[in-house]
């Protein structure tokens, strides 16, 4: 919905603002500090589990600003609360700001002047929101909203920001009113002003909205909902209510409070984040231009099996169909399409990377260790080519491509990279090798055994048992 810079280091823009404007004073910052950067008398920041919650202090002026998401609609919610810890009235101007996006990554990095032309940013008066969306039928909608009635308003990121200014000191909040501006093209934003009187001791909140809809009835909807601060507080001890429920199937006491915390909060917390989202909140991947990798994906499984097997197992499945029939994997996945493809500097002669597809073995293992759910080897999946075999067999065909090719000293050939993506010596003959992937192509035969043991398949046992010895023996001479 926002948009996001990708070069913006050190400066951290755009974001979700506020700004507090003294009219008495006609001095103005940042609760959040950025991007006035104003020195505040007191700043906490709290991430906590789904929310994350801002509080500073200026001048006799508390604010706490709470982030968060709620369950089952397509909006994130502001709230904000501002109390005068001051003997004297104070006469306040509330001010948002939040710039809107071409609603593709790609596009609004590679084809900004596109939104010049087709944005569409408008105050309503009725609904007391602002919607955003683009005149060549875009199929979305976003909205900005205030449950406390607007006194003004800009659309447009010019017109409140002024010339030759940034977002640390806009025009429309140092003359402390917006311009009323309309976004028919230019670069579409949403901020609106709020006026408040705070007594001395007293308290007010605001509640901020932020949605995207495909048709404006729904954000009607949403708007009407939350603009009550009570369905607001329901929203947000539900999400805690969840939290906690997913926290309780694994506990951990110890004399160290701090590794208690971390073992029983923020390791579980982080491992779902990453199973959900992969590496995309990384500097690396920015979740543009490249899909998710495949090993990746079978590694955020390890850490979550016990707290959501049936996703893991859902997973699971669906990343065998990467696999193609020869046993190779591609080594990236987009999972809204569930189709694969490889990075652009993969080796045209070897174009597999060695150990991709020894990681789907470890997964399953680990899956089958932790769930006892044995009838996942007999779902049938299929090929990237269309023909289809149970997951067991995937996993032999995956046994199978290593084996077939292995180096001179006994190890697996390289290919592009092993699990260091950069480390691509696969030599002017490609036969390079790889003692990392020789371990793991151990590891993987000995999980393999453990299954087909445990499947009662006996020949399948004895091989990987008599494969794995030797490959033991081939690692003991050459690789120490």
């Amino acid at each position: 919905i926002l948009r996001y810079r990708y070069n913006n280091l050190p400066m951290d823009r755009p974001g979700r603002y506020l700004y507090i404007r003294d009219n008495q004073t006609s001095e103005f910052w940042s609760p959040t500090w950025q991007p006035v950067a104003k020195k505040l008398d007191n700043y906490e920041c709290r991430h906590g589990l789904g929310y994350t919650k801002i509080s500073s202090s200026y001048k006799g002026v508390d604010a706490e600003i709470l982030y968060f998401v709620p369950l089952e609609d397509d909006l994130e919610i502001w709230s904000l609360t501002l109390q005068n810890n001051s003997s004297e009235k104070k006469e306040l101007g509330i001010f948002s700001y939040a710039e809107f996006c071409l609603w593709n990554a790609i596009s609004d990095q590679r084809d900004l002047q596109y939104i010049q032309n087709v944005a569409v940013a408008k105050y309503d008066q009725i609904e007391n929101a602002i919607f955003y969306h683009l005149f060549d039928l875009s199929s979305y909608i976003a909205f900005f909203s205030s449950n406390s009635k607007v006194t003004g308003y800009d659309c447009d990121r010019e017109s409140f920001i002024g010339h030759y200014r940034s977002e640390a000191n806009p025009l429309s909040v140092e003359n402390g009113k917006c311009s009323n501006s309309q976004a028919l093209g230019g670069n579409p934003i949403a901020a609106t002003c709020n006026e408040l009187i705070i007594n001395p001791h007293e308290t007010k909140k605001i509640i901020f909205t932020l949605g995207v809809v495909k048709e404006k009835s729904h954000a009607k909807r949403m708007i009407s909902k939350y603009e009550k601060f009570e369905n607001v507080e329901i929203e947000f001890l539900e999400l805690k209510e969840k939290w906690n429920k997913f926290l309780e199937k694994y506990f951990v006491d110890t004399p160290d409070k701090d590794f208690n915390c971390n073992i029983n909060i923020w390791n579980p917390y982080q491992c779902k984040t990453t199973f959900d989202w992969a590496r995309y909140v990384s500097f690396y991947e920015t979740g543009i231009s490249r899909g998710i990798g495949f090993r990746d994906s079978n590694q955020d499984t390890l850490s979550v099996c016990h707290t959501l097997p049936n996703l893991v197992r859902k997973r699971l499945l669906e990343l065998a169909k990467n696999q193609f029939e020869n046993g190779k994997v591609y080594h990236i996945y987009f999972p809204l399409t569930g189709e694969g493809d490889y990075p652009n500097y993969v080796n045209p002669r070897m174009k597999f990377f060695s150990d991709d597809h020894l990681w789907m073995i470890f997964a399953v293992s680990n899956y089958l260790r932790e769930t006892g759910d044995m009838s996942i080897l007999e779902q049938d999946v299929d090929y990237v080519e269309g023909s289809k075999e149970t997951l067991y067999d995937h996993l032999k065909r995956a046994i199978e491509f290593t084996n077939y090719h292995m180096g001179p000293h006994g190890f697996p050939l390289i290919g592009t990279a092993d699990w260091n993506d950069t480390l691509q010596l696969h030599g002017p003959n490609n036969n390079g090798e790889s003692v990392m992937v020789a371990m793991q192509f151990h590891k993987a035969l000995s999980d393999m055994s453990e299954i087909a043991k445990e499947f009662n398949i006996k020949n399948d046992f004895a091989k990987y048992n008599n494969l794995a010895k030797k490959v033991n023996d081939h690692i003991n001479k050459h690789a120490w």
